[in-house]
Order: structure tokens, then sequence, then C-alpha cells
């Protein structure tokens, strides 16, 4: 950090001698908006980012930042204006300019964005946390610089970020192929669904969500019955070998083992119409049914 920006930060001369030149960016925003931003006062100058050689003052409602014109000059939204300034009468080579972006730009945003282009790569790209690089993902889209959002991208794919930000992130910055694995890990996770992502999904995409997660539930609980069929289909020929084979001494064992059978019969039908009664289009269950049917035959109940 330049040694000199902490006593240029402290200096009100130096504020006002270098704020006359005023850039908007701020499209979508009334004319009164736009006005109440220019008699508002800036906010105090972050020390981090308070270059006393920075010719451009970059503000938000909360922060504000001197920094260096071929920094923003990579965005393409920033360069647009600086150069219309730049072309008008009132441009003066020896004052700052004033980049004001709009409100709902927060500095944070910018402040973690700058963080990252002002970063020395010699010794390999720093590892970033997944807020700063959203916050560069976030600023790099907004105000148009492709290799930053990619560069963001890229890294926050690396990141376990979880389902309900990553489709946060794909509604408000346009990443459609983050959707798809968010949505199938949403539906299939053991965790309901909580208030706060409802919220995010809204109400259409919480009920077909919710319906997904309702039919995987039946999708598994069947799977686990199937897997009983097998067993049972087991000890049924297990059953009648003995039966057929007439074993002298085998009665009681065989009356005990038959009786056990039974009972777990009796527990997966019950189990099968409790599905069959809430998912009646569910054929899987219905063959299940058949299965069980089947095997109670074979053990002659």
């Amino acid at each position: 950090m330049n040694p000199e920006s902490a006593s240029v930060h402290s200096t009100p001369v130096a504020r006002t001698a270098f704020s006359d030149i005023a850039v908007t960016l701020n499209n979508k925003c009334s004319d009164a908006d736009s006005a109440s931003a220019e008699d508002q006062q800036p906010a105090s100058v972050h020390p981090e980012f308070a270059f006393s050689d920075g010719n451009i003052e970059l503000q938000t409602t909360d922060q504000t930042f001197w920094v260096h014109e071929y920094h923003l000059n990579k965005f393409a939204a920033f360069a647009a204006n600086i150069q219309a300034t730049k072309n008008s009468a009132i441009s003066d080579s020896g004052r700052r300019i004033i980049v004001a972006c709009d409100k709902k730009t927060k500095g944070d945003d910018i402040y973690n964005t700058l963080k990252v282009i002002y970063a020395s790569h010699i010794d390999g790209i720093p590892d970033f946390d997944s807020s700063t690089l959203t916050s560069s993902l976030r600023i790099a889209s907004t105000f148009d610089y492709p290799a930053l959002r990619k560069f963001a991208i890229s890294k926050l794919e690396g990141m376990n970020l979880p389902a309900i930000e990553r489709i946060q992130l794909s509604d408000e910055l346009s990443l459609p192929s983050w959707e798809t694995p968010a949505f199938t890990e949403l539906c299939s996770r053991k965790e309901p669904i909580s208030q706060s992502e409802a919220e995010v999904l809204g109400m259409t995409r919480f009920v077909e969500i919710a319906r997904i997660r309702e039919t995987e539930r039946t999708r598994l609980a069947v799977q686990f019955a199937g897997r009983i069929y097998g067993e049972l289909l087991q000890a049924a020929e297990l059953v009648c070998s003995l039966q057929e084979g007439g074993t002298d001494g085998a009665g009681t064992t065989q009356d005990a083992f038959d009786n056990h059978i039974q009972n777990i019969l009796q527990v997966v039908q019950r189990f099968l119409h409790a599905l069959v009664a809430q998912h009646a289009t569910i054929t899987v269950t219905q063959a299940g049914l058949t299965a069980v049917a089947s095997i109670k035959s074979h053990l002659k109940f």
C-alpha cells in the first residue's frame, strides 16, 4: 500500500482539490435519486485503497476508494463513463474523476473486488475466500469485466458452496449451469428445506422440489422393501425344501421359522399398503404386493 495514502486520506484539502469531476453509474435510478446522490456527502475513504496517485475516486453509499484508472478501465461500464467525462468540457487532468456507483452497489463488494484486481500474481494467484470471489463475480457481472467474471466462476466452482447459495447466485448473476446440480442436491439431501431456503426458491420451485423429494423418498422406501422381498423369497425356497423333505424332528423348528416369516410378511405388507395409499401410481409398489402374495402362497399361509 502507498505510504502516502494514509496522510492524503486524512487531509480534507486533498478531497476538495480533486473532487470536481463526477460520473454517476446509476442508469436505472430516478432523477431525484441522482440529485440526492450528488448532494450527499461522500463516505470516508477506505484506508487500504486511498492511493495518493489514484486519479479515480470510486464512491459507494458507504465507502470511497481512491484507485487507478487503468484498473477500472478493465470494466467496460467504468471505462465508458470515465472516457465520456474526459471528453467533456469539464475534464481537467489535474483533478480526480469521481465515479459514483448506484445505491445497490455495496462498498464491501467493491472492496473485495479491488483486493482481487490489485493482488500481486508474481508468486501465484492468492487463495481468496468465497465471499471475496462472490463480490468479484457480482461487480464483474454488473460493470462488465468478462475475464474477472470467468476467473471468479472458475474459483467458486471449486469450492463447496451450499446448494441454495449456488441457486441464489445463479438467479442473480445468470449462471444456468449451476442450477441443475444445486436443485438435484436439494432434492436428494436428507435435511428438509428451511424457511430461508424456501424464500430464495420461491413458491413454484419450492413446491416442485418438495414433490421430487417426496417421490425420491418413496422410491428409496420401495427399493428397501425390494431387498426384503429377495431375502424372503430365499427363505421361502428353504422352507419349501424342508417341507418336501419331511425332515424328522424338525417340525417345531420349522413351525417357529414359518411364524417368523409370516410376521415379517405382515409388516412388509402393511408397509406396502401405506405406500400405495399415498402414491397409488407407483407401479413398483404394486409389483411388490404381488411378490408378497407369491411368497405367502409358497409358504402355504
